[in-house]
């Protein structure tokens, strides 16, 4: 039975890295479980896959879909690149890998979804790291620093790898501040170390910036962009309703949309329904992705190895919830390639055994989220793919600076996290 369930996660994540869509793998892998276990397959796949599938959907579609319409109307009235050029500008060239997870980390913090990130701040990194001369095979790694450090850690951050276990383990947004902070500045202070050390290396090796698809004449470096003082109202508004106010994330993210309607009315008319249309249609993929790896879980907790498995990762933990939290959420993170795919299902197979005992919900969920973005970027994963091919890059170029800023100093946050959580500070 658990080797069943075994080669059924290890054929999803290969199909995965082949580039095989998930909305097919997912529920493959998921009768071939069922097969090994004695399951009804028509049972398996109609009952348990489609309820996971659809109770995914069902919780977080008007997440995904407000935060892609937020993130498509800051892009599209200028207000992040407006942002990106302030912060770029004011650091200046000496500081430009400072400067591009900066303002990565303020448009994620501020609810914009993280695929909407790279397109809005793609042409003003490209001149920063024109100006600073630095190779652009290290662009996907900086994006990924300023995203990674800030999605889970971050308390009060509106990105979804911090609302699902909050929601799951039924505690607020900002729950376990020291933890989170601290690990945000610890995964921050290292990443831009690193990112900083590894292009001098690359620059020792001979390589520089190289305008490889002759993009320079498409982007205007000083386009026409709205008042910074403007742009970054709404993301203020939104984490000011969310944290001060206490408005559910639904709610801030609704306030968050609407200010920037209203206040970049005039540049977003015109195309003000082609954005929200295109926001509707990203929205789709990127949560019938998730749900379709979540699904899969359904099934596999409905076998009976599962409890195995569990067990297995309980005894590595020695009883301890955080260290078994950690452990958990990782390995389903990596295997399905999500980190709030891996956390759905880590939660929804042993988060009440980890309430049951009597770890403090608030220390469990920073750890969760911290765990989520650990494993989770492994090669095959989605935000991965898209932002390596999106700068025009390649894994063979890329990807080991992704992997250093976003599995190995995750997973260094979560171990850090763990340890406060045992000593009681949250």
């Amino acid at each position: 039975m658990i080797i069943g369930i075994l080669l059924a996660l290890i054929l999803m994540m290969v199909c995965s890295m082949l580039g095989v869509s998930i909305i097919i793998v997912a529920p493959i892998c998921a009768i071939l479980a069922a097969i090994t276990g004695g399951v009804d397959l028509l049972t398996a796949y109609t009952g348990s896959y489609m309820s996971g599938v659809a109770k995914y959907v069902c919780d977080y579609f008007p997440l995904f879909l407000l935060g892609a319409i937020f993130g498509e109307l800051m892009k599209n009235s200028g207000a992040a690149a407006s942002l990106a050029r302030f912060v770029m500008r004011k650091l200046g060239a000496k500081r430009a890998i400072l400067a591009c997870m900066l303002a990565t980390i303020v448009l994620v913090y501020g609810g914009v979804s993280t695929f909407c990130v790279i397109f809005a701040l793609y042409p003003f990194m490209f001149f920063c790291f024109k100006e600073a001369d630095i190779p652009l095979r290290m662009m996907p790694g900086v994006i990924f620093g300023g995203i990674i450090v800030t999605q889970a850690t971050l308390p009060g951050c509106l990105q979804i790898q911090n609302i699902i276990p909050c929601n799951m383990l039924g505690v607020s947004l900002q729950a376990a501040p020291i933890m989170g902070t601290s690990a945000f500045l610890i995964m921050a202070v290292a990443a831009i170390i690193y990112l900083n050390w590894e292009t001098n290396r690359l620059r020792k090796k001979g390589f520089h910036f190289e305008d490889e698809r002759n993009e320079a004449a498409k982007f205007d470096e000083n386009a026409d962009l709205p008042n910074v003082v403007l742009s970054i109202l709404p993301l203020i508004t939104v984490v000011v309703l969310l944290n001060v106010f206490n408005f559910p994330a639904v709610g801030a993210l609704v306030g968050g949309v609407i200010l920037t309607g209203v206040l970049f009315f005039n540049r977003l008319r015109a195309n003000l329904v082609p954005s929200i249309n295109t926001a509707c249609t990203n929205s789709m993929p990127a949560i019938l992705n998730t749900a379709c790896a979540v699904g899969f879980g359904t099934v596999i907790q409905t076998l009976s190895g599962f409890d195995s498995i569990v067990e297995l990762i309980e005894s590595l933990a020695g009883g301890n919830p955080f260290v078994f939290a950690f452990i958990a959420i990782n390995i389903l993170a990596g295997v399905t390639g999500s980190a709030s795919g891996g956390t759905t299902i880590a939660l929804n197979a042993v988060g009440e055994r980890l309430l049951a005992t009597g770890a403090n919900p608030a220390a469990l969920a920073r750890v969760c989220a911290v765990s989520s973005c650990g494993l989770d970027s492994l090669p095959h994963n989605g935000a991965v793919i898209t932002i390596i091919n999106y700068c025009g890059q390649t894994h063979k170029k890329s990807y080991f600076p992704i992997f250093v800023v976003s599995v190995i100093l995750p997973i260094v946050g979560g171990l850090w996290c763990v340890l406060l959580a045992n000593l009681g500070i949250v």
